[in-house]
């Protein structure tokens, strides 16, 4: 026998208060199970990408910071960048 979704509302309206909160945290944990997708490490999804042919190739993760020790960031005079994006979006 097959159940229904009308006898498990059925069922569902006879609960106590204590019970529908039981299934809400029954059904909220099934859900959230369903929704979650497997996660993907970054040379995963990099590995992904080159295989889709959305990516050429598959850079290594840089291990050497040392060109980066100096970086001074230059100055822009002018209107903010983020400022410019809205005006012209409009």
């Amino acid at each position: 026998m097959q159940t229904t979704i009308e006898q498990i509302e059925n069922e569902v309206k006879q609960l106590s208060r204590e019970d529908l909160r039981k299934v809400r945290e029954l059904v909220d944990s099934l859900l959230e199970k369903k929704e979650s997708k497997p996660t993907m490490t970054e040379e995963e999804f990099e590995r992904h990408l080159y295989e889709k042919g959305i990516i050429s190739e598959v850079k290594p993760p840089i291990t050497d910071f040392s060109r980066y020790d100096d970086y001074e960031p230059i100055t822009v005079t002018g209107e903010p960048i983020s400022e410019t994006i809205i005006r012209e979006r409009r």
